[in-house]
């Protein structure tokens, strides 16, 4: 029986040193867990803090990007003013040249025209003389018949 006894108080001993360790050990791993989410927290923590400086750094970088884009549209706009104006300028001068030139055209017709009608203006009074001519020498000779008066030839003088 000394035997039973003495495997028993072994196995109890073997129980508590077992029970022990477990304890210390379970004590252990609940340290190291509390260091761990300790730890944790404080990556945590660091992680949080990486992230707004990056969200900070973006948003610095966005409004940098906003002005830069602000300036090269002042600078198109700028650009396209002046193209504009160039182009402008450039059919202000043709349309000037093409109204000279149309001008020009106009007076040469004119003039053109002017001398013709000049030249049937004289023609027509010639034919107008001549039938003024012929028709006083009718009336001259009506005037004869009519009053008794003798016919006197009008390029022959006084009588």
């Amino acid at each position: 029986m000394a035997g039973i006894i003495t495997l028993m108080l072994t196995i109890i001993s073997v129980g508590a040193a077992v029970g022990g360790l477990t304890y210390t050990a379970i004590r252990k791993l609940s340290g190291e867990m509390k260091d761990f989410r300790a730890e944790l927290g404080g990556v945590q923590e660091g992680l949080r803090g990486e992230m707004k400086s990056l969200e900070e750094g973006l948003r610095g970088e966005i409004r940098g990007l906003e002005k830069g884009l602000r300036g090269e549209m002042k600078g198109l706009e700028e650009r396209l003013r002046g193209e504009m104006r160039g182009v402008r300028d450039e059919l202000r001068a043709q349309i000037s040249s093409v109204r000279d030139e149309l001008r020009g055209e106009i007076r040469g017709v004119r003039d053109e025209l002017r001398d013709e009608l000049r030249g049937e203006i004289a023609e027509v009074r010639t034919e107008l003389r001549g039938v003024e001519g012929r028709q006083t020498g009718r009336v001259t000779r009506l005037e004869d018949k009519v009053f008794g008066v003798p016919f006197q030839d009008p390029a022959a003088g006084p009588a």
